[in-house]
């Protein structure tokens, strides 16, 4: 019980960071995701994470945004990885992924009966 515990605290204070909408600037510290509206249907998904991160966790993320505009079926084009890098700021580098998300066919409804109701 007490190795659950300091193990428990270690991650709160190590600043393990998950999935979540981006609340302010990646320079100053912030991580998450933020999507830009192109037009219906598609957007500019983006996720900012930390330095130490791996681009493939941040991938992960950003699709797992882009699932969530388009509950349907999706496609990503334009996918990039990035490094940030600010003088002077409270994080001066940290990693970005970023593409353009098109939604498709939206998803079948599971309450719908196909062909001639029974009776």
């Amino acid at each position: 019980m007490r190795i659950a515990a300091i193990v428990a605290t270690s991650l709160l204070v190590s600043g393990c960071v998950g999935y979540q909408p981006r609340k302010g600037q990646p320079f100053d510290g912030a991580v998450g995701y933020s999507e830009k509206k192109l037009s219906a249907g598609h957007f500019l998904v983006r996720y900012d994470g930390r330095f130490e991160q791996s681009y493939g966790q941040l991938r992960s993320f950003l699709v797992r945004r882009a699932s969530e505009l388009c509950p349907g079926s999706l496609t990503i084009s334009e996918y990039s990885r990035e490094n940030g890098w600010v003088m002077e700021a409270d994080n001066p580098f940290w990693k970005y992924v970023q593409a353009k998300v098109s939604c498709g066919d939206p998803p079948i409804d599971h309450e719908i009966h196909f062909g001639k109701p029974n009776g």
